[in-house]
């Protein structure tokens, strides 16, 4: 008997994100069920997104609207969003990507193995575990579109994911027990780092983190960023860079934090933290 998707949330925090927001929008409300929630949180956006989700509300029951008068910073924003949900599943998506068929039950089927905290998906724009073309045969010169991603790794790997270290945040679905135990995001990682954390968090109470090699989730990256002055993205980076080195330390002792590689299996830092990109 097929698996009926369970009730799930989806948290989207949006800042300045109309270029892409419009096809995550259409993609979301065209692949999930009816009963899927879908929260909406702006962190004063000044380019016509609020007015934008505004409008999307008033003829969307299931869309519910959280319009900040300032930026919060991204896991403060998405923390309000969670405090909002009911789902057994919670998603925090970002509003530059574009989902497919089938994509939040092949997750959900994922949390049947034992204590999985987290789920992730494959996508094009991504690292680590979730980099599509690891999953996948080489494709030579003969690239693939992204339709054409998401039918191959739905088929070619159906039921199927993989043990990861992380999950990278721009497509994260949490279990609500996960959620209740190990509890929110750190909301002084402003811009960067919550997703590193969580799964660090996670990780540290036992839970596993699984990539669902079946779900392809297409991610144009960094495009919130990209409405900010250089300086002040580079500021927030660094100040989220600086806060979690700073809870490392406090957890491992300075000089001993781990690598990077040790902790999430991917190269993105080198400890002490006044080495870490970004520092100023």
């Amino acid at each position: 008997m097929e698996l009926q998707p369970a009730k799930s949330s989806i948290v989207i925090v949006t800042f300045n994100s109309m270029t892409t927001l419009e096809r995550c929008v259409s993609s979301v409300l065209n692949e999930t069920a009816d009963s899927t929630e879908i929260i909406f949180v702006d962190n004063g956006s000044a380019d016509g997104t609020a007015a934008f989700l505004k409008e999307l509300a008033t003829g969307t029951p299931r869309a519910t609207i959280i319009c900040n008068d300032d930026n919060l910073g991204y896991a403060a924003a998405a923390n309000i969003g969670v405090r909002e949900t009911c789902g057994e599943f919670v998603v925090l998506l970002n509003p530059d990507t574009v989902v497919r068929s089938g994509w939040l039950n092949q997750m959900q089927k994922v949390f049947r193995l034992p204590k999985v905290g987290a789920v992730g998906p494959l996508s094009n724009y991504t690292a680590g575990q979730q980099y599509v073309e690891f999953h996948i045969p080489k494709q030579g010169d003969n690239r693939l579109n992204y339709d054409q991603l998401h039918e191959m790794v739905r088929e070619r790997n159906c039921g199927q994911s993989v043990g990861t270290k992380l999950i990278i945040g721009y497509c994260m679905m949490l279990s609500r027990k996960a959620l209740e135990e190990v509890g929110l995001l750190d909301e002084e990682l402003f811009l960067g780092c919550d997703d590193f954390d969580y799964c660090w968090r996670l990780r540290y109470h036992g839970y596993q983190l699984r990539v669902a090699t079946d779900t392809f989730v297409e991610h144009v990256g960094h495009v919130s960023f990209k409405t900010l002055p250089a300086e002040d993205t580079q500021r927030m980076l660094a100040a989220s860079n600086i806060a979690f080195a700073k809870k490392l330390e406090a957890q491992y002792g300075r000089g001993n934090v781990p690598t990077s590689e040790e902790l999430f299996g991917i190269n993105i830092f080198t400890p002490p933290y006044d080495l870490w990109p970004g520092k100023t």
